[in-house]
């Protein structure tokens, strides 16, 4: 290595090129398996785990050339994408949401080559930067989180907001090919034009190209594809499936033409209910399937809130309405538009998808029930489809049903269950009739498929009381605080899936091999990087309850946090100080966050709370990074691979753990106290046992 100068960009470029595969790929991981944090917490996992292996493999130490080395990383991340795509094409067929099992061997296929050499490139730089200029391995670990913070804001924005997403990593690629040329073999002035003139060739071949329509081709094989984009929230396809116009979220179909059955369900289920229909709220779901539907009632006003812009934007809401439908469109979240108030509607239908996300979880709470109450005119009615309508009901099924009921009971005075194309829930404080052959009669609606022609209307009434007389008494309401709902979900979409058992086992697994990776002296490291990543699963979660699925704010936040890794891995440390005080520091930050979260949650979500919230988050990281610094000062490169390896194992933990189990089973605020408590128990273990 030529320069001091040369080991600081490697290491700001090696976070940058790791950090933007890993943003890119956690997004397409979570679109395609299912986006639950189950997901996010195995890819957060396997990627960190990996990352541990490369850099406590034998070896690490020795001298090897470096522009092998860093042309083989860049190369890393193609070869991800390769596979990615590759095995998403043979192994899932399209609209489906993969098992268990192919979302972990697909993860672990792609993410192998660039989270092994990341971490081996980092140890490399690191070493070298201490022989070169005895220089503490904290500043090296601060480049490289500082380019991970750079790779966070700009993965996250600029593809959703200007760029489309395999754009971006193919101009990151052709970009970090470009930066390591030149710093490893420092060509003369011409080459160097030459280079760059042939990297803008290449970059407008690829804009010519369309990567982006071309890969999701690839991914959804026989689909037709005539638009495709991204989006804060997911992704967006539309094309064709043998001729009939589909609309892809996530890679799983949305809503298509003609889909009767459903619509009709979504719409009379509830409105066949009330005396008046002259205001009706239609929240996500599609506005043109269901509009027919909503017509026949003749509403004096139609409010549809749609969560991501893309919808309405791939729907052409705008262009297509008629001037004689007075329908107001909001693209909004739809917690926080209820939650200011000042409308009253006779109608509120709710299609946003089943809760087995935490973010989703919050449309399914006592709180959100509550304000939904209140937005709701005299004899009001409010339908939501918690749950796909299965003619077995499983335990899982039942506890899922029974918190979101319980949840409602804490608002309305009457709760039917009615088994259709969904499982719907209807709330309101007038009587509830389940004869919708009878209803649909008495009100003159005609219609394809909830009429008496389909509907048995004692059936429907014997279906909907063995339901309800199924239900837990002993269970809570599914709250903003304790999601069980979204456990619930999750474990009955793995039960479904014959993967129960697995999914404990593979749980019980990574955080075995984790605890692997703890030597001596790095019982600490392990600790406080498994609640730092935890409080990151946790503040994420805060603002997306408060604020909706806000992965713009998301981003804010592990900015923050890898902001203050940064910052506390590169600042000189009082050599005096113990360098337990950090880790009690962090258990400290972590207390404070969970109890200033709990004040956030129970009342209005003020600027001054919120920016309290980032502000902890951020000090938590420095706490992490000092103590990452402290541990790795004078000491052998050996050291540093230790202290590393600890590092990643301990937030692959964390992650897992805490979006998976923690806040589902334990709530928010307890979950708080068991991640300090973590730390606690570590620094007591130090402190009285000389083996550690």
């Amino acid at each position: 290595m030529n320069s001091s100068r040369d080991i600081r960009s490697l290491l700001f470029i090696t976070g940058f090129v790791s950090s933007s595969l890993q943003f890119i790929m956690l997004r397409e991981v979570v679109c395609l398996c299912g986006g639950n944090e189950f997901i996010t917490g195995l890819f957060l996992a396997i990627w960190l785990i990996f990352s541990s292996l490369g850099a406590t493999l034998p070896g690490g130490r020795k001298i090897i050339n470096e522009k092998h080395l860093f042309l083989f990383f860049a190369a890393t991340p193609i070869i991800s994408l390769a596979l990615f795509i590759f095995f998403t094409r043979i192994m899932i067929h399209p609209g489906e949401t993969p098992s268990l099992v192919k979302t972990i061997a697909l993860i672990m296929i792609s993410l192998a080559p660039t989270a092994v050499m990341s971490s081996r490139a980092f140890i490399f730089l690191s070493s070298a930067g201490k022989k070169l200029r005895q220089s503490e391995p904290g500043n090296s670990f601060g480049l490289e989180t500082a380019g991970s913070v750079i790779a966070g804001i700009l993965s996250t924005t600029i593809v959703i907001l200007f760029i489309r997403t395999f754009l971006y990593f193919i101009i990151i690629e052709i970009a970090s090919f470009l930066a390591f040329y030149l710093i490893l073999y420092k060509p003369g002035n011409i080459v160097r034009i030459i280079l760059t003139v042939v990297s803008i060739a290449a970059l407008m071949l690829t804009i010519k190209w369309a990567p982006d329509f071309r890969i999701r081709e690839l991914q959804l094989g026989n689909i037709n594809i005539s638009e495709t984009f991204d989006t804060p929230y997911g992704n967006i396809t539309t094309g064709t499936y043998y001729g009939e116009e589909v609309t892809f979220y996530d890679f799983r179909p949305l809503y298509y033409n003609n889909d009767n059955i459903r619509c009709e369900e979504d719409i009379h289920f509830g409105l066949l209910q009330t005396e008046k229909t002259d205001s009706v709220l239609l929240i996500s779901g599609g506005l043109f399937n269901h509009l027919p539907e909503i017509m026949k009632y003749k509403p004096e006003q139609l409010v549809y809130i749609e969560h991501d812009p893309g919808l309405l934007k791939t729907e052409d809401i705008y262009g297509r309405l008629s001037d004689s439908v007075n329908v107001t469109l909001l693209s909004k979240d739809a917690y926080s538009y209820l939650k200011k108030g000042g409308k009253k509607f006779n109608a509120i239908t709710e299609l946003v998808p089943q809760p087995y996300t935490l973010s989703l979880n919050r449309y399914y709470s006592r709180e959100y029930f509550g304000i939904i109450k209140s937005n709701l005119a005299e004899g009001g009615v409010f339908v939501c489809n918690p749950l796909p309508s299965f003619n077995y009901v499983s335990g899982y099924y039942k506890k899922a049903l029974s918190s979101v009921v319980y949840a409602l009971k804490s608002s309305f005075r009457n709760v039917k269950v009615i088994p259709g194309n969904s499982l719907y829930v209807i709330a309101s404080d007038d009587s509830i009739r389940t004869d919708f052959c009878r209803l649909s009669e008495e009100k003159g609606i005609s219609n394809l498929y909830v009429n008496c022609n389909y509907f048995n209307d004692n059936e429907i009434s014997r279906r909907s009381n063995l339901l309800m007389s199924e239900l837990d008494s002993s269970l809570s309401p599914n709250t903003l605080l304790k999601p069980v709902a979204s456990w619930y979900e999750n474990s009955l979409f793995i039960e479904k899936q014959g993967n129960k058992n697995l999914a404990l086992a593979l749980l019980i697994l990574f955080i075995a091999f984790s605890l692997l990776k703890i030597k001596r002296g790095t019982l600490l490291m392990y600790s406080s990087s498994c609640a730092l990543s935890g409080l990151a699963v946790t503040v994420i979660f805060i603002f997306q309850a408060i604020f909706g699925n806000a992965h713009l704010l998301s981003a804010l936040i592990l900015s923050l946090l890898f902001s203050g890794l940064a910052t506390g891995a590169a600042m000189n440390r009082n050599r005096l100080r113990s360098f337990i005080f950090y880790p009690l520091a962090l258990a400290v930050t972590i207390l404070s966050t969970g109890i200033l979260a709990n004040t956030m949650m129970l009342q209005a979500a003020g600027s001054v709370i919120a920016g309290s919230l980032m502000l902890l988050t951020f000090a938590a990281g420095f706490f992490a990074g000092s103590l990452y610094r402290i541990m790795t000062s004078d000491r052998s490169a050996l050291s540093t691979e230790k202290v590393y390896g600890a590092d990643l194992s301990g937030s692959a933990s964390g992650y897992l753990l805490t979006g998976t189990i923690l806040i589902p089973l334990m709530g928010l605020t307890i979950s708080t106290f068991i991640l300090s408590g973590i730390i606690l128990v570590s620094v007591f273990i130090v402190s009285v046992s000389s083996k550690l």
